[in-house]
């Protein structure tokens, strides 16, 4: 009996992350792509869709930035949007796609080895629908140590089995077309990011588990400093602002937070250095470093709670 063929594959890229100084970055991702799609024998049946946003990235710069791996590879489509940002960019591209299996990575993340084939590889077991990656943060600069021990994005992790976990990020991630079909990304048009934990939280209170293979790893930079501090901040106002809340309770809130990332990033800091090659030396320029973000992100926290229009979110893209 001849086996079925395996599903089809659609992956889409967002180029809204070049807006951030990530050119070369995006470039050398769509090269690892590529290489992993030929290592993986899936060119038949691949399909990669690079989504952007005419008025904010000119046409020729975005078809710069895939013309190399385009010209090799046929199934590479560049698609121009207007207006759309982040996870808008993310839907339209999954409208778009034909696949059965689909594929999101952000153009600043930076494949290892085997990533793809350990990303897709789950969706065999029946019972898997959604599965993540780990994307750690970079960690070649001190900059970027003190980031990957004390942010909040999970450390590399070791090789290791399937497990359901109940946050993702949306930067390396892959499920079945139905599940994109029934549970786009929200686009919330006040959020810049905070729409991955209201799509973690849907899928959540919906049953679907989300599964983490260990192995499908990416790296990724480390925050634009002043920019990710503000967006954060902002984005957690408007996700906890209680209606009628007052501007001592905004304050409340935000203290209380404040304390609680002060906390843990303290705690990463000083017990995981040695795991991203921070030396003891450099801890507690770390822990100041850090600690001057925390700040910011609370305080663009508490002025989006007490006058959110002094921070007008068309400003944080």
């Amino acid at each position: 009996m001849r086996e079925p063929s395996p599903p089809s594959l659609s992956v889409v890229v967002e180029l809204d992350n070049v807006l951030h100084g990530e050119v070369d970055r995006a470039q050398t991702m769509l090269t690892r792509l590529l290489d992993q799609v030929r290592e993986n024998r899936l060119e038949p049946r691949v399909e990669v869709l690079v989504m952007y946003d005419e008025t904010a990235i000119r046409p020729r710069d975005a078809e710069q930035i895939v013309a190399t791996v385009a010209r090799e590879n046929p199934f590479v489509q560049l698609h121009a949007t207007s207006g759309l940002r982040y996870f808008s960019l993310k839907n339209e591209g999954g409208r778009r796609t034909t696949g059965e299996i689909l594929v999101f990575v952000d153009s600043d993340c930076l494949p290892e080895a085997n990533w793809l084939r350990q990303l897709i590889e789950p969706f065999d077991k029946p019972e898997v629908s959604v599965v993540t990656g780990n994307s750690y943060i970079d960690r070649d600069t001190f900059y970027a140590k003190t980031f990957a021990a004390g942010w909040y994005f999970p450390p590399r992790q070791p090789d290791g089995p399937l497990v359901t976990v109940a946050t993702t990020f949306a930067n390396t991630l892959a499920m079945r077309r139905h599940i994109f079909e029934k549970y786009p990304f929200p686009e919330v048009t006040s959020l810049y990011m905070g729409q991955g934990v209201t799509w973690n939280r849907t899928l959540a209170a919906n049953d679907v588990p989300i599964f983490l293979n260990p192995k499908a790893r990416v790296a990724h930079p480390p925050p634009v400093f002043l920019r990710s501090a503000i967006v954060n901040g902002y984005d957690t106002a408007q996700r906890t602002r209680q209606p009628g809340e007052s501007k001592l309770q905004g304050l409340k809130q935000t203290y209380w937070g404040f304390r609680q990332h002060l906390g843990l990033m303290f705690r990463r800091i000083t017990l995981g250095h040695r795991d991203v090659g921070l030396p003891r030396a450099a801890v507690p320029f770390a822990i100041i470093l850090a600690g001057v973000y925390w700040s910011l992100w609370s305080l663009a926290e508490l002025v989006a709670r007490w006058a959110p229009r002094l921070i007008p979110h068309k400003h944080l893209r």
